[in-house]
């Protein structure tokens, strides 16, 4: 899968003391947020375009986040040619 950065929000920690950061990230398709953990976090920034794969979707609270688990794997490339954060969000 291949989306752009949207949002990165505030890290949040987990009772257990744990550091998480949710990121919203959207295609032509739609957008869903993805759940980042540990070094994940920094690898991201907004606008950014990235690709993934080996992530599962899970619910949270009824909404679906992606997650990547310890096999899915998230790669930061360039795609001057990928749609905007603009016109991903004007097909919402």
């Amino acid at each position: 899968m291949k989306a752009r950065v949207l949002e990165k929000r505030k890290p949040m920690r987990t009772r257990t003391g744990r550091i998480l950061v949710e990121v919203v990230i959207g295609d032509s398709s739609g957008v869903v947020v993805l759940t980042l953990w540990g070094r994940q976090i920094d690898l991201v920034k907004e606008n950014d375009v990235v690709v993934i794969s080996g992530a599962f979707v899970k619910s949270f609270r009824g909404e679906p986040r992606l997650s990547l688990g310890r096999r899915g794997r998230l790669e930061v490339v360039e795609d001057p040619d990928f749609p905007t954060k603009e016109e991903i969000l004007s097909r919402r």
